[in-house]
């Protein structure tokens, strides 16, 4: 998110209302999406319905010199949750339905860029573009008949991949709407394909 929109140029990087480093407090929520498929066995095959995520976490942002201080770089490590489920009828199955669920938290380590357009003193609009490496903690996707009878159980596991956002800042307050491109979160195992992807809201607050 966007920090101390200023269309003056930088005095000193001590001064508080010029400042070149910025932290700042990010609470955001958004819907996920998650499409899972099995090359091996077809009936666990899910598509599931949008769900609720949730994420935390804090910006660090360093404002660079030139340009009217229209370009920020930033990392920003956050925590994200998104637990789901779904159900779906299979006559194959003993019971006739097979259940899917998805237990998802993890670590964000995020690097971005950010260009600010002024349109007003402290106030902009930004735009970012993000890497980002996901570090699931205790993550799992499981996989059981209708009595509970266990069928897979499939730790999380995904790797580097991208963000985009469009935002509004203005003073020390600032909103964002970020989509984090589709990734597989079953990564290592070669039936399975679990195709991952997020829509946020974001509202920052500044903090230094």
């Amino acid at each position: 998110m966007a920090n101390q929109c200023n269309d003056q140029p930088l005095k000193s990087s001590t001064d508080k209302k010029t400042k070149s480093v910025q932290i700042q407090l990010n609470l955001g929520i958004g819907l996920s999406f998650l499409d899972v498929e099995n090359s091996v066995s077809s009936i666990k095959n899910v598509i599931f319905d949008p769900g609720l995520n949730f994420n935390f976490g804090l910006e660090f942002a360093y404002t660079f010199p030139f340009n009217k201080q229209k370009w920020e770089a930033f990392i920003a490590p956050s925590f994200q949750l998104f637990n789901h489920e779904a159900r779906v009828e299979q006559d194959f199955v003993a019971g006739g339905l097979i259940v899917s669920k998805v237990e998802y938290k993890s670590i964000l380590s995020q690097i971005g860029i950010r260009y600010r357009m002024f349109v007003a003193p402290r106030s902009c609009l930004f735009v970012n573009a993000i890497v980002l490496h996901d570090r699931p903690l205790k993550s799992t996707y499981l996989v059981t008949r209708a009595d509970g009878t266990l069928l897979n159980n499939i730790d999380i596991f995904t790797g580097v991949s991208a963000a985009f956002g469009v935002g509004f800042f203005h003073k020390k307050v600032g909103v964002e709407m970020r989509a984090y491109l589709p990734k597989d979160i079953l990564l290592p195992y070669n039936s399975w394909h679990a195709s991952y992807l997020a829509l946020n809201l974001l509202i920052s607050y500044d903090l230094l």
